[in-house]
C-alpha cells in the first residue's frame, strides 16, 4: 500500500503529526508507525480517516499510482487545485473550523 503519500500530503499541507491525528481521529502512535513504515497494512477505517483528513481518496494510496504522485495535486481539475492552494494558506485553526463546517453541512445534506 502506498502509505508514503500520507507523509507527502501531510508535509504539503503543513500539518504536524498531532494535527493530522486530531483531524483524522487516528492516534498519534498509530500515525507515527504508518509514517515511519512500521505499519504496512493499517485497518481500512484508518486509511479512510487519513484520506478524509488529507483531502484525498483511498484509491490514492494504491501502490500503482504512487510512482506518478511526485506532485499529488497534479492532474486534478483546476478548481480542486485552486481549493488546495487556498487551503494551504489557512492556519491550522481555520482548517479545523472549516473541516467542522463541512462535516456539519454534509450531515445536514444527508437528512
Amino acid at each position: 500500500m502506498g502509505l508514503e503519500l500520507v507523509g507527502k500530503l501531510k508535509q504539503a499541507q503543513g500539518l504536524k503529526t498531532d494535527e493530522l491525528a486530531q483531524l483524522s481521529g487516528v492516534p498519534v502512535g498509530t500515525l507515527n508507525k504508518i509514517l515511519n513504515g512500521q505499519t504496512k497494512n493499517p485497518s481500512l477505517e484508518t486509511v479512510f480517516a487519513l484520506a478524509h483528513a488529507l483531502g484525498c481518496s483511498v484509491d490514492d494510496f494504491d501502490d500503482e499510482d504512487t510512482i506518478k504522485k511526485d506532485n499529488p495535486i497534479e492532474g486534478l481539475p483546476e478548481e480542486i487545485q485552486d481549493l488546495i492552494s487556498r487551503w494551504d494558506k489557512l492556519s491550522n485553526e481555520n482548517k479545523l473550523k472549516i473541516t467542522g463546517m463541512i462535516d456539519l453541512k454534509l450531515s445536514e445534506q444527508e437528512d
